[in-house]
């Protein structure tokens, strides 16, 4: 049996719509079912939030766009988990990752006046913004 089918499917959904299922038959072999269980619950606690917040900030009109991003920004969470699970203030760590990746996005796709009304509706320190553009 391919270990790959062995995996949860929602699981393999996610990794899927992030683009990442080619790790997922690779580096990712001799992890566990239950590492990927514990990824599922990982998922299952903050996919719905980081979901919302990226459709609100982006303002994208096309779901699968946001799920993209939100998918980025959980596989980026995911690999910085230990980090997270230091913080004291996880929101605020969480909340950073995702204005990375928003501004990223925009940035990357010249999407200057969603960036610019971010810039003056929100209590953004300049680095998060200023790096993406840097990139």
């Amino acid at each position: 049996m391919n270990k790959f089918n062995a995996v949860p499917e929602e699981v393999r959904h996610f990794l899927q719509a992030a683009g990442h299922h080619d790790n997922l038959r690779t580096a990712n072999y001799s992890l566990s079912i239950n590492a990927f269980r514990l990824f599922q619950s990982f998922v299952d606690l903050y996919s719905p939030s980081v979901f919302s917040v990226v459709a609100r900030l982006t303002g994208l009109p096309n779901e699968k766009e946001v799920v993209s991003i939100t998918a980025d920004v959980l596989v980026d969470l995911w690999d910085k988990r230990q980090e997270l699970s230091l913080e004291k203030q996880t929101g605020v760590f969480i909340y950073k990752i995702i204005l990375l990746h928003i501004f990223s996005y925009l940035q990357a796709r010249g999407n200057e006046d969603r960036i610019s009304l971010l810039k003056n509706t929100l209590l953004i320190d300049p680095v998060y913004y200023s790096s993406a553009s840097d990139s």
